[in-house]
């Protein structure tokens, strides 16, 4: 009786995210990463460059998911023997792939942030064999995962500055207003959908572009400090790359300003934000709202007028 399964050792997964993220009130960790897509080649002696498979011939699309501590699937694969090669692509969450025969995923950026996803990848398992994929604690193909997207915060500050430019000592007392953010919302013609090709060399996104406008304000009605208050702890922005070739994005804040106990109109002011947003970065766009001394409300005296006439009056 000859055991063609080699052992009966099925093919096996772990993960590793390279750098946690922030999604909408959700952290994506190794820890806590739920699930995955994976498609799979087996290539024999060929490497995947040169064996160049037309369909995912061992796994197409198929979803991982966790149990404990271990990483299943069904059915099962198995290693065929020590040194035969396979290539593995991996991505999630698993509503972002297909069941296209080639390893390409597809998302589009929903309008509210909450309903954003956190989009990872990896590409690091091409040509494997179960020789190579042998650990001290197992036998497992390694999915290092990557951030695919941009994610974008927003933090904002009030500060007093003195006469000379420099950061008045006294905050407190000098500081006798108060800003308060009613809406930070940013836009510009953002790459809004998208298609990666897992199986490239370095992989990137084909995207279009359309005008977007995301709304960054997740408290609103936040009086600010002389600290950073951010405005995304829970609510980051992950958008796919985006680059402004023809004009900036902009930032667009509103506030008002109370002072000795009344509050002024609603206050607009429109900043651009000349950065390109790249692929598996986080930006912050620190936004600082400031108030000088040299706009203190101050007193001169211009004149006093002069006496008309000289009036005697005579006293007996």
């Amino acid at each position: 009786v000859v055991d063609t399964k080699f052992g009966n050792e099925a093919i096996g997964f772990e993960t590793y995210l390279g750098r946690d993220a922030l999604t909408k009130a959700t952290e994506t960790t190794t820890a806590n990463l739920e699930e995955f897509g994976v498609y799979g080649y087996y290539t024999a002696g060929k490497t995947y460059t040169e064996a160049a498979p037309a369909t995912a011939n061992l796994m197409n699309n198929v979803k991982v998911t966790k149990s404990g501590d271990t990483w299943t699937y069904s059915p099962a694969k198995y290693w065929t023997n020590e040194v035969d090669k396979y290539t593995f692509f991996a991505y999630a969450p698993y509503s972002v792939g297909s069941d296209a025969t080639a390893p390409v995923i597809s998302y589009t950026v929903a309008s509210a942030l909450a309903d954003q996803k956190d989009v990872i990848y990896s590409v690091n398992n091409r040509d494997v064999t179960k020789t190579s994929c042998k650990h001290a604690d197992g036998t497992y193909v390694p999915f290092e995962f990557k951030h695919a997207l941009s994610r974008i915060a927003v933090k904002a500050k009030a500060v007093m500055y003195d006469k000379n430019g420099a950061v008045a000592t006294d905050q407190t007392t000098e500081f006798d207003h108060t800003f308060t953010i009613t809406d930070i919302t940013l836009q510009g013609d953002f790459a809004t959908s998208g298609t990666m090709d897992l199986s490239a060399e370095n992989p990137s996104w084909n995207s279009t572009l359309a005008a977007a406008t995301y709304d960054m304000t997740a408290t609103a009605g936040q009086a600010l400090t002389g600290e950073y208050f951010n405005f995304s702890t829970d609510n980051y922005l992950m958008v796919l790359p985006t680059n402004f070739t023809s004009k900036a994005a902009t930032l667009t804040v509103k506030y008002k300003i109370t002072y000795a106990g009344a509050t002024s109109d609603e206050i607009t002011k429109t900043l651009p934000i000349n950065t390109n947003f790249e692929q598996g970065k986080a930006y912050t766009i620190n936004l600082t709202l400031q108030r000088n001394e040299d706009n203190a409300i101050i007193f001169n005296v211009s004149s006093v007028d002069g006496w008309n006439t000289e009036n005697e009056i005579t006293v007996s």
